[in-house]
């Protein structure tokens, strides 16, 4: 069964339930969802492993033809992410926790998927 998505938005949301099962399946806990800050941009997932806080940045492609999925972590996308992951830490009151900030990649190809997991990306 092919999945439809009807605009890159869906993908995006899509790509971003199956990390977070496999963050699930690691024994983390999702602990916030799609957080926004202001106009300097979004969490896509902040997760807990009962040690540290881990933010995760989900980036989904349909197919390699505007490359592969990590490429879109540029230098100034790993900068918003710290920037971002102060501010949820700050607003959480949670700034002595440690933390970190991984990257998932979700390629999908027809039914399957295949998920790639970095860490430390920011």
């Amino acid at each position: 069964m092919q999945i439809a998505y009807k605009n890159n938005w869906s993908v995006g949301r899509f790509g971003e339930q199956l990390v977070a099962k496999d963050c699930w399946r690691r024994g983390w806990r999702i602990i916030d969802k799609n957080w926004y800050y202001g106009k300097i941009g979004e969490l896509d997932l902040v997760a807990s492993d009962g040690k540290l806080i881990i933010f995760i940045e989900v980036k989904t492609r349909r197919g390699i033809n505007c490359g592969y999925p990590l490429e879109a972590i540029n230098a100034r996308k790993r900068q918003k992410l710290r920037i971002l992951a102060k501010a949820w830490l700050k607003q959480n009151a949670k700034q002595t926790m440690p933390y970190r900030i991984d990257s998932f990649a979700v390629l999908l190809d027809g039914q399957r998927s295949k998920i790639s997991h970095l860490k430390a990306v920011a």
